[in-house]
């Protein structure tokens, strides 16, 4: 016995979609990026690299 005259159908929402986040200090802003890849929004965001401790030699002359 078939299921004659039945329409199933999934739907989801469709349109513009606007997200907002407070990002931290340290981010590169111009290296922000965003993605959509089978309705799935991805987002990246580069964080500056914080300076690294230096030893400088101190010479006797």
């Amino acid at each position: 016995m078939g299921r004659e005259g039945v329409l199933r159908r999934s739907t989801r929402r469709t349109g513009r979609l606007e997200y907002q986040a407070l990002l931290p200090a340290d981010v590169r802003a111009e290296e922000v990026g965003a993605t959509l890849h089978d309705g799935v929004p991805t987002v990246t965001v580069s964080k500056t690299q914080t300076p690294k401790p230096r030893h400088i030699k101190v010479t006797e002359s």
